[in-house]
């Protein structure tokens, strides 16, 4: 859904490899958030704290952050002087920047529901 890069990318190699490679970046970064938030997930349980449940989308938060920030970066302040700059720029940082974003205020709603809704009673079955 989003648009073409305005960015012109001269050199014809480096086109052809934000071309091929450039989908397989929305993964990577999918698993790599995966793997943040299972790590702090069993930090998390080891510490004792399962039954808090409004951390888990403080874990969420705490792992997107990173990437709304890089996101930013990339799409706001960088400027693109090279080639490869103008490639990563064009191919990732909308893309991570909304993703990031929209991740971001789904935890928010989550750890506003949290706090919300009321707990459930235990049940003597």
């Amino acid at each position: 859904m989003q648009k073409p890069s305005t960015l012109v990318i001269g050199n014809e190699t480096i086109k052809g490899i934000f071309a091929t490679y450039g989908p397989a970046a929305g993964p990577v970064f999918a698993l790599l958030c995966m793997a943040a938030m299972y790590l702090l997930a069993g930090i998390k349980r080891l510490a004792g704290l399962r039954r808090f449940r409004f951390l888990n989308p403080v874990v969420v938060l705490l792992v997107m952050l990173p990437f709304l920030a890089l996101g930013y970066q990339l799409a706001y302040r960088e400027k693109p002087y090279t080639d490869i700059a103008r490639g990563i720029i064009g191919t990732l940082a909308m893309p991570l920047l909304l993703s990031s974003l929209i991740v971001g205020a789904l935890a928010l709603a989550w750890l506003a529901w949290t706090f919300i809704r009321r707990p459930s009673p235990p049940s003597h079955a």
